[in-house]
């Protein structure tokens, strides 16, 4: 059985960074709206996602592709 390969350190800092710029805008809005509704926070996630989503070369030599969908399905009573 083969091990993981291992990830490279470039694309763990690659999805950090973005993460926690994500986190920021998301949080820019709670604060800044409380009774904001979940779902709106979600969108928000979502569109701080986006202009990652194009395939990303690496330093490393990696090939990054994010890709995040919003699941639209109806909540559970």
């Amino acid at each position: 059985m083969n091990p993981w390969p291992a990830i490279p350190d470039d694309v763990v800092a690659w999805f950090r960074s973005i993460f926690a710029d994500a986190h920021r805008a998301v949080y820019e809005r709670l604060v800044n709206l409380p009774n904001i509704r979940e779902t709106s926070l979600d969108d928000a996630l979502i569109e701080a996602l986006m202009p990652e989503s194009a395939l990303t070369l690496l330093p490393s030599g990696a090939i990054i592709a994010l890709l995040a969908q919003r699941d639209l399905a109806p909540a559970a009573p």
